[in-house]
This record gives structure tokens, sequence and C-alpha cells, in this order.
């Protein structure tokens, strides 16, 4: 008999009357689903959750589909959540990774939240628990990241950390279940892939055992990690900052380490956040009031006078230039696209000289208002009452100063369609 989840940890999920589980239609995951809704592992409630990341095309809709019948073979309810992976993380700076992995969590978050399921289950297993935590070590993480994926964050319930790959494809075997492949897993330009198929590999022809090992390890980093968790320092949240005591910064280094690592996940600033960001915080206590440490993705730790704070810096300027053409675009947290048709400004696509860009403002942008009359964008946004908190997130279309359009708002008199025109729409999309 081939033991997909263990005795204690089918005890632990037998607590839930109703659970969501996590299907992308990869192996791991049908096994999941089976042993859930088929093989009798579970008494209560199942519910499943499919997200679909719009990422890969027809191949995402056929996993769409897939997941769509198992559900139905097993007559159970389907949650069905798209999500735009690729302009969430435009908008927000992410990589391609870490979008996914953030998107995917605030559905899960959501779904917990309206009571749909008590858990989301997914379908982690021994092997991915070794590259969680090996992961965190290569980007400099300190005890925290040793600690691993928890099997229950009081949102997600992996039930299968503890079973190894080769387990999950025996019971595959045996119920002769079918999945799909997702071939981006192949891809190795992803790091996790790349630690996959190629580094792992590798460090298995010397330690044969080293998922068992790093699971020790990361059961004695969860020890010592709640001790010092247990001293970390009280994080209060307002107005889109998160704070904790300046004097925080004196205690234990570890101590200390803990209390930034969890003022930074009330920020929402983890992300990218490495050991040596830690040490740059920590160092704030013995400067002056005011100084900044800059962190990933705009985020932003600064000392007050009895405080460290960490936000999102709005007023950092974007100097990305993008060139015109057709498509979907971010720039300085707006997204925009430029279109045959669809609606929004109407340009004429033959006026617009070869090297325009999209950008944003800068001194000495001068535009002609509709209908004639050149003055400097600065006046001009002047009379269109538009706030000076958001002119350095608008995004102009421009060749060299001069502003052809301000997306979202106007175009100039010298792009302005004709009866002859070949017409192109720039479109700003909420």
């Amino acid at each position: 008999m081939v033991k997909l989840i263990s005795d204690d940890v089918a005890a632990r999920l037998a607590e839930f009357k109703r659970i969501a589980v996590a299907v992308s239609g990869g192996r791991d995951s049908v096994a999941l689903l089976d042993w859930l809704a088929r093989s009798g592992g579970y008494a209560g409630a199942v519910v499943v959750v499919h997200v679909d990341h719009k990422l890969r095309g027809s191949e995402s809709d056929g996993d769409r589909e897939f997941v769509r019948r198992l559900a139905a073979d097993a007559g159970l309810e389907l949650v069905l959540r798209e999500v735009d992976v690729p302009e969430f993380c435009l908008r927000h700076g992410y990589g391609t990774e870490q979008g996914a992995r953030l998107i995917r969590r605030r559905v899960f978050e959501q779904i917990v939240e309206d009571g749909v399921a008590e858990r989301v289950l997914t379908a982690h297993h021994l092997s991915d628990q070794t590259e969680s935590v090996l992961m965190h070590v290569f980007r400099g993480s300190g005890i925290d990241g040793l600690c691993g994926m928890r099997e229950d964050d009081g949102v997600v319930f992996r039930p299968m950390l503890t079973t190894p790959a080769e387990t999950i494809a025996a019971y595959d075997e045996k119920r002769r279940l079918e999945w799909r492949v997702d071939s981006s897993n192949a891809d190795t330009a992803y790091s996790r892939n790349y630690l996959r198929h190629v580094v792992l590999p590798a460090i298995r022809k010397l330690y044969p055992t080293i998922e068992k090992n790093i699971a020790r390890l990361s059961a004695a980093a969860r020890d010592a990690a709640k001790l010092i968790e247990d001293g970390a320092a009280v994080i209060t949240e307002e107005r889109g900052e998160a704070a904790m005591p300046l004097a925080a910064l004196d205690a234990p280094p570890a101590i200390a380490a803990a209390s930034v690592f969890k003022l930074l996940g009330a920020a929402g600033a983890r992300v990218d956040s490495e050991r040596v960001h830690i040490a740059d915080i920590i160092a704030l206590k013995n400067k002056k009031t005011g100084a900044r440490v800059c962190l990933p993705h705009f985020f932003v730790a600064e000392k007050r006078r009895e405080s460290i704070v960490v936000y999102r810096d709005c007023s950092v300027k974007d100097m990305t230039e993008i060139p015109f053409g057709k498509g979907k675009f971010c720039l300085a947290g707006t997204t925009f696209k430029v279109s045959d048709g669809g609606g929004g400004l109407r340009l004429d696509e033959d006026k617009i000289p070869s090297g325009s860009v999209f950008r944003t403002r800068r001194d000495g942008d001068v535009f002609t208002k509709f209908g004639g009359g050149t003055k400097s964008l600065g006046d001009w946004l002047t009379d269109k009452k538009i706030p000076s908190g958001r002119r350095d997130k608008l995004v102009v279309l421009a060749d060299g100063s001069r502003v052809l359009a301000v997306v979202g708002v106007e175009i100039s008199d010298s792009v302005r369609v004709d009866g002859s025109s070949r017409v192109v729409y720039i479109k700003e999309e909420k």
C-alpha cells in the first residue's frame, strides 16, 4: 500500500469539516485530489480550486478544462479564479515567479476569508521543501528561511510536505491517474527550475539523503525560531505604513533580525529582501532621524524619533522609456494599451515620429494643446487642474521634449486625427 499522507497529518486534516484543494492539473495536485475525494482519505466536504494565471495561452486553457472535468467527474464544486499575472507583475514590478506566488496567495486568503473553506490544501512535497529552503539560503536569508514552508499557516495546509516525490509517483501509478504537464516547469530560466533540474541533481550525487537532512534542519530551525519569535517586537500598521519601536533594534541580534523580518512582512516588503537589507535596517539605530534604507520594489525603511517605519515610496520617479508600439504596457504604476481599436485617446499613427517613447514627464517638456497653442507641459497640466501629486505618475508619449499625448488625459494637436488618418488608440486601464 502506498501511503500518500501520513496518519498524523490525516488526523489533523480530519479536524476540518470543509477544505479546498488547489489543483493545477499537474501530477502532485491530481494525486492529492484523488486521495481527498476518491480514495476515502478524507471524510469532510471538498472544493476544487483552480487558478488560471494567463501565462501559457492555449496550454493554460487546457489545464483549466482538464481540472473542470476532474471536478465534475468527482462530483465536486469548482472554484475557478482567472488572474492576469503579467499585468500584475508589470503594475507592481515583480518577476513572474514572485507575482504568480503573491497573487495566488491572495486568492487562497480570499477563499478562507469568504468561508468557502477552512483551509486551502496545496500539493507541496518533500522536494519542494528542499528547494524552498535552499533558495532562501542562496538569497541570504536568516533562520526564518531555514524553517521552510509551514504545514499549516492558517490559510494554506500542506499535507504532503514530508512525502517524497517518488511516493507520489508510485501513488499515481497505482491509482492509474492522468495529469497535465506544465511545459514551463522545464524552463531553467526560472530560478526554481534551474535549482530543480541542474543544481539539486548534482548535489544528490554526493548527498543522496539531502531531502531528509534538510527536513531535519528545518524542524530544528522552527524550534529555534519559535523562541526567537516570542521575543520579537510588536508591529503596528497605520495608513500604509508598518512600524516597530526603535528600541527593538537593541535586542540580541537574532531577535532584532526577527523583529525586522516581522516588520517587512507586515508592510508587504518581504519579497526579494535579503539578509543585507536586514543588516542595513538594524544599522539605522545609530543614524540620524530621517535616515533611510532603500528596499526592493520601491519600499523604504526609515528611522523616525522612536520607531522604524517601512512603507512603499510612491514618489520614486520611474525613468523607464518604452518605444512606441502596439500592445499592453505598464509604466509608473499605470497600465495602458495601444491598439487599432477599443477606445481611448485617438491619434494619427502616421504623425507619430520614429523614436517616440512612452515615459514620465520631465523638465523642459512642451505640449501643443488641442486646437493650437504651445506651452510648457507643467503650465498646461495646471490649466487642466491635474493635482501636483499625480503629475509625476502620468505617462506621456513624447518625441524628445515634445509631448504628443498624456495617457488618460489628452492628445497634442500635432497628432490629431483627420479624414485620411491611420488611427491608433491609447487607453488607460484602471
